[in-house]
């Protein structure tokens, strides 16, 4: 053959293996760079997930792309306000080509740190919810996803040609005059020195615009996007329809020609008996709130040109608690009495007469004669003799005023706390009448003592009774405490001395 054959020949080398061919030096380097920039971009992606999400940030919605707004007055992150999972309602969301949400969910996603008390957004949050098109048009489910966190430094990924350019924020502001306060009041109802009411202060809106404040208690969901809000605060219903109002507006409470002056600023106070509608609360239900806030500004009620930010202020309620601190029975020369002992104690000093006392009875006393035969006692209630039978709720007083003991008590804890003091007794068993019991339920309640009227009403009950209410509308319960006296009371002949016990129940020997 006319070609050589080297399968064989020795002097060629042994094969070598693929593996051990040298490397190319720059295709090694290329391709650790490849994963280098890899890793690189996965790092990135991850930490570029964590930059807070801030107002102006871009979002989208399925194919739809749009902006964020935080309409809240909160700290801000590069000069714009930081956004919280409390930033979920319709308006926080405009999309470019007139997508609207209809319904949303809760942030998923979000940080672990706060902005005043609610967790901050990041750029990985995401909001499910359904939204659609205008006109016929089915809804789309999805999620609301941050494109941009809104902060400087990052990128832009997406350009909208062609968008509408969005309207800046409006700038309109109100805040509070003060940033927290302790809704107080004097025995009359009237204001005391150094506790306001909550009034606003309205800056930077159109000169002699209309305006339309609204004030939500807790849930600032409630604050509206329209001039006025349905089934708000009513001044014309009994405070007890009143208190469960958590929304206000000036406008549906009838302040309807509130202005801006010519230089675009105006205050306004929350009326008096929306204030005292605070103090109204169940101690159960309000220790502290936060009151939300913001002003709408407008010329025509149909149309709002101007909206502010949310702002909010912090309300204490002045009772701070209610316990009692005595509920024992003590011998007193000889007479087994109850003795009760009921605290309440106010945030600020020296205005405890805010408040008062009215306690309420049920029960009875009976005494058994040698011949078993039973008879009750008769007491002094209301300026008037009658026998010891309760069968209902009754007031406990000796004269006409429904304040227990008038409203005068005990004062202690420099100022702060009064005490409630009550010692009822019992007939005391002896030979002629062995057998006494007395059990008597009561119910001490605290009111606002401007609430209570100065006359109770005496009327009159089957069997020749009376009994002491309060005429309408009763006071409203801010607190109660339910306690009971049992006293049985009997003659031991033999050894001639009583023996006194506790039962709940003693239907006679």
């Amino acid at each position: 053959m006319d070609r050589l054959n080297t399968e064989n020949d020795s002097s060629a080398g042994p094969p070598q293996d693929s593996s051990q061919q040298p490397k190319d030096p720059k295709a090694e380097n290329s391709q650790k760079m490849e994963e280098k920039r890899s890793e690189n971009e996965k790092k990135d992606k991850n930490e570029e997930g964590l930059l807070l999400a801030i107002h102006g940030a871009k979002i989208k919605f399925n194919a739809h792309l749009g902006e964020f707004k935080v309409l809240n007055d909160v700290p801000t992150t590069q000069g714009k306000l930081t956004g919280t999972v409390v930033e979920k309602q319709i308006p926080n969301f405009t999309f470019y080509d007139g997508f609207k949400m209809i319904s949303l969910t809760a942030w998923q996603d979000f940080g672990t740190a706060k902005v005043q008390d609610n967790y901050v957004l990041l750029k990985k949050s995401t909001l499910p919810g359904i939204g659609k098109m205008p006109g016929n048009i089915p809804p789309e489910t999805g999620k609301i996803e941050f494109v941009t966190s809104g902060q400087i430094n990052e990128p832009e990924s997406i350009y909208a040609k062609g968008a509408p350019v969005v309207e800046d924020e409006k700038k309109i502001k109100i805040k509070g005059k003060q940033a927290s306060y302790t809704v107080v009041f004097d025995k009359s109802g009237s204001l005391m020195s150094g506790f306001p009411i909550l009034e606003f202060e309205i800056e930077d809106g159109i000169p002699n615009n209309l305006i339309d404040i609204q004030a939500v208690k807790v849930d600032q969901g409630l604050l509206a996007h329209t001039v006025g809000i349905g089934n708000s605060w009513d001044k014309t219903k009994l405070p007890k329809d009143r208190v469960v109002a958590k929304a206000f507006s000036s406008y549906t409470h009838g302040d309807r020609t509130l202005k801006l002056d010519g230089s675009g600023k105006a205050t306004y106070k929350m009326p008096l008996d929306w204030w005292r509608d605070l103090a109204r609360q169940p101690l159960s239900q309000f220790t502290t709130m936060k009151i939300y806030f913001k002003v709408l500004s407008f010329q025509n009620s149909s149309t709002v040109k101007e909206e502010s930010l949310v702002s909010d202020a912090e309300v204490s309620n002045n009772l701070q608690s209610l316990q009692i601190a005595i509920n024992r029975y003590v011998n007193e020369g000889g007479i087994e009495k109850k003795h009760f002992e009921l605290n309440f104690t106010v945030k600020e000093a020296n205005t405890t007469e805010m408040y008062t006392f009215v306690q309420w009875k049920k029960g009875g006393r009976e005494n058994w004669d040698n011949a078993k035969r039973m008879s009750r006692p008769n007491v002094m209630d209301y300026n008037q003799t009658h026998t010891s039978d309760y069968p209902s709720w009754t007031l406990d007083r000796l004269r006409m005023n429904p304040r227990y003991a008038d409203g005068v008590y005990n004062i202690s804890n420099g100022g702060k706390t009064a005490t409630l003091l009550d010692k009822p007794s019992s007939s005391t068993a002896n030979a002629a009448m062995p057998w006494t019991f007395t059990h008597i339920d009561f119910e001490s309640r605290i009111h606002l003592d401007f609430d209570v009227p100065a006359t109770l009403l005496v009327v009159n009950i089957a069997g020749g009774n009376i009994k002491g209410i309060i005429p309408p509308p009763e006071p409203l319960i801010l607190s109660s405490q339910t306690w009971n006296t049992r006293i049985l009371q009997i003659w031991d002949s033999v050894r001639s001395r009583v023996t006194i016990s506790h039962p709940n129940n003693y239907t006679g020997p």
